[in-house]
């Protein structure tokens, strides 16, 4: 995580709180939670469960490959495909993918690990495939139409939640 995300939030334990003030912000965060901007990437079949799959793999030639042919045989359409780490000889990649059942998944997860020197970290369903640059100048946008401070702070708690896929945020005021 960069210092450019956390900059001006602070993320705190959870705190139970009896603060009217502080429900009322929860209460209106969800209430005007937006909906997340539909990806072009994505394939239009909306039977498919889309699923982000995020993989350690060796950083050489065609490992990648290999990764994607695996998820190809189990019918599994890769939508795209995200760098997020690499060095010392691993790469860390995100693949988002359509596949046709979620109980696919458990499958899906062995056929991937049968490549040489892959592991599977995570597999999160997902509503929408993210776009960071989209979601990014989105979010930047709707916290530029605050009107006052308490609606700056709701907006960036409440974007800051939707861009981290985080379950709750907190912006505090020194």
């Amino acid at each position: 995580m960069t210092s450019l995300h956390m900059a001006s939030l602070h993320i705190l334990e959870t705190l139970p709180t009896q603060n009217a003030a502080y429900d009322e912000c929860v209460s209106s965060a969800e209430s005007t939670h937006a909906e997340p901007v539909p990806n072009p990437a994505e394939s239009s079949n909306s039977s498919a469960e889309h699923v982000l799959i995020r993989v350690w793999l060796p950083d050489r030639p065609g490992a990648l490959g290999l990764v994607a042919s695996r998820i190809g045989a189990m019918r599994g359409d890769i939508v795209g495909i995200d760098v997020l780490e690499t060095g010392e000889g691993v790469a860390v990649d995100e693949f988002a993918v359509n596949i046709p059942d979620a109980e696919m998944i458990p499958i899906l997860i062995r056929e991937i690990e049968e490549v040489d020197g892959v592991s599977v970290e995570e597999v999160r369903s997902v509503g929408v495939f993210p776009d960071p640059r989209v979601d990014a100048l989105n979010s930047a946008a709707t916290i530029c139409e605050a009107t006052s401070i308490p609606d700056l702070w709701l907006r960036l708690a409440t974007h800051t939640m939707s861009e981290f896929s985080a379950d709750w945020s907190a912006v505090i005021d020194d």
